[in-house]
């Protein structure tokens, strides 16, 4: 089923989506380049070290992306990144990422990424980077995706959790509210817990907005590892792979909805 069917069957408008303004590579990425990056992607080293590479964007060195991993992954890595034409070296022996300009944040390549995960391995029909008209919270989503006739919203976090606040927990559920979606989840790019600062979090703005589940404790079902849940509402991080934890969200998801035998009645 169309992803666009089911936004318009909602009477939803669709201005925008799948925007390549700000990825990391250029519109007309030849496709072989592209599976190289969606192979590269699924590392989170690799990811780490585009941030620091994207933070440093105009004028780096190797010392520069070898915060989270070694100088020699580093260097492998930043070898790939040249090959595929992303970054260049300057005159002065340093690098620069080439779309140093359009790119902000490694936030829209990871929608893209998350996308293509549920497009291609998981084969759900997928937009990123979507934005709906006439919504109270202004209606731009990271990634929207058809699992099963089911409408799931996947929020994309490329940020540490130290730089996650409450009132981007309070976003993320207002924009829930506005599109109703039959599953959501709020993925955070870490391998950190979720529970130190997350999910106290989420617990504090839903309890703020339910009076009647304060009494709850927990709130949220610990569904495997870092992967928790509230109803329909799924929190993860990055930690073993986003593919799995995409397939563990959905997984728990569905298993609901089909048939449960108690005491042999139907």
């Amino acid at each position: 089923m169309s992803i666009l069917g089911m936004l318009k069957r909602r009477n939803f408008e669709v201005v925008s989506f799948n925007g390549t303004e700000r990825l990391l590579f250029p519109k007309f990425f030849p496709k072989k380049s592209r599976e190289k990056l969606n192979a590269l992607l699924h590392s989170y080293a690799f990811r780490t070290l585009l941030k620091d590479a994207i933070l440093h964007k105009d004028r780096f060195e190797l010392g520069d992306l070898a915060h989270y991993c070694s100088e020699e992954t580093a260097r492998l890595y930043l070898k790939e990144l040249i090959a595929l034409k992303l970054v260049k070296r300057r005159k002065d022996g340093t690098y620069q990422l080439v779309r140093n300009r359009e790119v902000l944040s490694l936030s829209d390549t990871l929608e893209w990424f998350l996308a293509a995960q549920l497009k291609e391995d998981l084969e759900c029909d997928s937009l990123w980077n979507v934005t709906l008209s006439g919504l109270p919270s202004g209606g731009d989503f990271d990634v929207l995706a058809d699992c099963e006739n089911h409408l799931l919203y996947v929020e994309v976090k490329s940020s540490p959790p130290k730089s996650i606040e409450g009132e981007n927990v309070s976003s993320f559920l207002n924009r829930v509210d506005d599109l109703r979606p039959d599953l959501s989840i709020f993925f955070e790019d870490t391998t950190l817990r979720m529970k130190d600062k997350i999910l106290p979090l989420f617990e504090e703005e839903l309890k703020r907005r339910f009076k009647d589940i304060s009494h709850l404790n927990p709130l949220f079902e610990q569904v495997h590892d870092e992967t928790y849940r509230f109803g329909s509402l799924f929190i993860t991080n990055s930690k073993p792979g986003i593919l799995e934890n995409l397939r563990l969200c959905m997984g728990a998801f569905l298993k609901d909805r089909g048939i449960h035998l108690s005491q042999g009645v139907i």
